[in-house]
């Protein structure tokens, strides 16, 4: 038995990302939804937001766009007001923009994703010092990736070879290519 709140919302949490990926929606719902009470409860704003942001997601996979907007916008603004990761906001914008484009709302959907590239861009300039900062003390590459990774806050769709590009002038945004229809 989980006395501890914040750990039952983690866990919680964890368990409605699982039925979302098994496709159970309205058990990722519920569970979802407990887990964001329990973070409101106990304050923890960034797993508040993160989560309300998650279960948008799972809307978003059902088809239910305009809910899943609801639940990003509210995301946004909660983390917005937080000192969390770039990359928590990029995730959440890009999203937006994919509803965006589904909906055929183009300008809308560009203006969202040049936001997200923005938001993606600052997350690699700091994970960048920190990977340069750290190869400085002659650590190895292998050691350094380790390290920036193992307080599990390392957002999950940036690779060591991502951080390497960057260095050298060479990345690319996390953007899926844009339908020629925005384009012109």
């Amino acid at each position: 038995e989980l006395n501890d709140n914040k750990t039952l919302g983690v866990a919680l949490s964890d368990i409605g990302n699982h039925h979302g990926l098994n496709g159970e929606y309205e058990k990722s719902f519920e569970t979802y939804e407990k887990a964001i009470e329990l973070f409101k409860k106990t304050k923890d704003y960034v797993k508040y937001g993160v989560s309300i942001g998650h279960l948008g997601t799972i809307h978003m996979t059902k088809g239910n766009n305009n809910i899943a907007q609801l639940k990003f916008s509210t995301a946004l603004q909660i983390l917005d007001t937080l000192e969390t990761e770039p990359y928590m906001e990029a995730d959440i914008l890009r999203k937006i923009g994919h509803i965006q484009y589904n909906l055929q709302n183009y300008q809308e959907s560009i203006d969202y994703y040049k936001r997200a590239v923005d938001y993606e861009y600052k997350a690699m300039r700091d994970l960048t010092k920190l990977y340069v900062a750290a190869q400085a003390t002659g650590m190895e590459v292998k050691d350094v990736w380790s390290a920036l990774t193992a307080d599990g806050n390392m957002p999950t769709n940036f690779k060591e070879s991502d951080v390497i590009a960057f260095v050298r002038g060479q990345y690319i945004p996390k953007i899926k290519s844009i339908d020629k229809k925005l384009i012109g």
